[in-house]
């Protein structure tokens, strides 16, 4: 057996780093930063995403608001996050969260009933969009019971 086989290596590696990997969209280095972090810290929390983001034009949420308009907010920061500067437009295609049995083209999340949804050479106003499909996934789980309210 061929010596090479055999030797062992120790890898260090950043959470920021293991991050990248996880999120870029190769699976031998998803499966590495899997190895170093669950996938519970290589997923930001929403603390971690408001930390990061430097440039807020409102701090604070007016008393009174309603709980809908809290998680819609809350929806909008974390597609801010993922999208990494990617905006939708009447030629791309963006992903979305939705409820309703008469969907096409749907893909379930781990929320019962709401459903990840494309719009392709549309855009709506108010509508929260996604570059990908598991970018929605991963806001889902990032918010969790705090989307809720939007479907209610």
């Amino acid at each position: 057996m061929n010596k090479m086989n055999k030797t062992k290596a120790c890898l260090e590696i950043t959470l920021e780093q293991a991050r990248k990997w996880y999120e870029g969209g190769n699976e031998d280095l998803k499966k590495l930063a899997l190895t170093a972090f669950s996938e519970e810290v290589l997923v930001p929390s929403l603390g971690e995403i408001l930390e990061s983001e430097k440039d807020w034009d409102v701090l604070f949420l007016p008393l009174g608001i309603s709980e809908q308009t809290k998680s819609l907010i809350c929806l909008q920061i974390v597609a801010n996050y993922l999208n990494n500067g990617w905006n939708k437009t009447e030629s791309n295609s963006g992903y979305f969260l939705g409820r309703g049995s008469s969907l096409s083209g749907k893909t379930e999340t781990d929320i019962k009933g709401v459903y990840v949804v494309m719009h392709q050479n549309v855009k709506y106003p108010g509508v929260v969009y996604f570059r990908t499909v598991a970018d929605v996934q991963k806001a889902v789980k990032i918010l969790g019971k705090k989307l809720l309210p939007l479907f209610e």
